[in-house]
């Protein structure tokens, strides 16, 4: 009789930055008897074939031996939603046309997903010859297998294991276990470090499934929240742009006010019962008045704040180069009158204006808005920077452009200046009053 038996190829390597391993496939020998499956080394391996006991190509005396591929991730769960798992092929996926076979791994979330067709190796072909028992005669044809593309990834290991650490610290302080952290080069766009809490063993996916707190959720990506206080950046770009605020443009902070039964209050008074009296956009930034925004969004209006926001990538994927990145949502009267039937009202631009309300982003939408702050341009966040095979083909990429100079210089500066002043005394990012550098 003649057998066709395959031989799984291992995955490409993952690497950091530095050429660090992120995950790698490694080999691993099972002697299978009556069912019962024994780990056993590769010399072991060769003794048994040699004496006949046992193979992979015919069952012997003591069993017959299986080749596994397992995949490896040296820093487990603190970069498990970059590089994402791999598991045994599921019949809803879809085999690579190159790499046909059912006995290959497949990548599930993060890069593993998303690049999964190169990592993907050729699989290994024997033609074996065996007897009526099932024994080897003779192999009539062998194809050795073919391992996947090698990837090189923007990834910081040692701060990819830092800023993990440190977000569990902090969820675990306050309470949460819930929480994001994304770190990026502002001037190419290279992702350094993204972190998601919960997370998972990517080398055993089953303990982690039936969590409620829904470890395998990528928070950085696919985490929508309103975000708050940074959004107020936008909302001043927005009014110096319209020419309706400028840098001499002065609102009183009146603490709080009334509007159509609902009140609209400054941190600083509900929290001091203070106020920060007469104030231009500068102060307002570096104090994050939230009065002062509520007046500028209600001056200059709802539609010019939204397609500010849109300009600067809220409302779509960023095109980072993880799998199922989350939209966000910049709302208007069209949606709300759908959502809700209900009009859209002023209270909700000046909720808008303060990045609170019905407005949704994602982390990695903030960090590209944060990005162009320091570097007044655009660039497309990413994570494979080179992608390398077997034959020394070699893809190399670079941080992509998407735009620049959305602002006026002059209002750009503006806003900039204000986001220093916020982390000197007197600002609101107190963490920073004493450092010895400027943030």
């Amino acid at each position: 009789r003649i057998q066709l038996t395959e031989q799984e190829a291992p995955r490409g390597i993952i690497f950091d930055r530095q050429g660090k391993l992120l995950a790698i496939s490694v080999h691993t020998f099972l002697l299978d008897k009556d069912d019962k499956r024994v780990e056993i080394s590769q010399a072991q391996v060769k003794d048994l074939e040699q004496q006949g006991l046992a193979s992979e190509n015919f069952q012997g005396p003591l069993g017959k031996i299986y080749e596994e591929v397992k995949r490896k991730y040296p820093l487990g769960d603190a970069a498990a939603h970059i590089l994402g798992y791999t598991s045994v092929y599921q019949e809803q996926d879809i085999v690579p046309v190159n790499n046909q076979s059912h006995n290959q791994a497949v990548g599930r979330l993060g890069i593993e997903q998303t690049y999964n067709d190169l990592l993907t190796g050729k699989v290994g072909k024997r033609l074996v010859e065996v007897d009526t028992f099932g024994k080897k005669v003779s192999i009539l044809g062998k194809e050795d297998f073919r391992g996947g593309k090698d990837l090189y990834t923007t990834i910081d290991l040692d701060l990819q294991k830092i800023a993990y650490e440190s977000l569990s610290r902090q969820t675990d302080k306050i309470g949460t276990k819930k929480g994001a952290v994304v770190v990026q080069n502002p001037a190419t766009g290279e992702v350094l470090a993204l972190a998601s809490n919960p997370s998972f063993d990517p080398e055993n996916i089953g303990k982690s499934v039936s969590d409620l707190e829904k470890p395998f959720f990528n928070r950085a990506i696919q985490g929508v929240y309103p975000p708050g206080s940074v959004f107020k950046i936008v909302t001043a770009l927005a009014g110096l742009e319209s020419g309706r605020v400028s840098a001499e443009t002065e609102i009183e902070d009146v603490g709080q006010f009334e509007l159509g039964g609902s009140t609209f209050a400054n941190w600083y008074f509900l929290k001091y019962g203070k106020t920060d009296g007469v104030i231009k956009i500068h102060k307002a930034i570096a104090r994050s008045n939230d009065i002062f925004f509520y007046k500028v969004a209600e001056k200059f209006g709802f539609e010019s704040l939204r397609e500010t926001a849109k300009k600067f990538g809220f409302g779509k994927i960023s095109g980072i180069d993880l799998p199922a990145e989350a939209v966000g949502l910049v709302p208007d009267e069209v949606w709300k009158k759908s959502a809700y039937g209900d009009n859209w009202f002023l209270g909700d631009t000046m909720h808008f204006g303060i990045g609170q309300g019905f407005l949704l982003t994602t982390p990695i939408q903030v960090n590209v808005m944060t990005s162009y702050m320091a570097t007044g341009k655009l660039f497309k966040p990413y994570i494979v920077s080179k992608i390398k095979g077997e034959d020394f083909d070699e893809v190399t990429f670079g941080g992509n452009l998407l735009t620049e100079n959305l602002v006026k210089f002059d209002n750009f500066q503006l806003v900039r200046n204000g986001m220093r002043d916020a982390c000197k005394v007197g600002g609101t990012g107190a963490p920073f009053f004493n450092t010895n550098y400027d943030v």
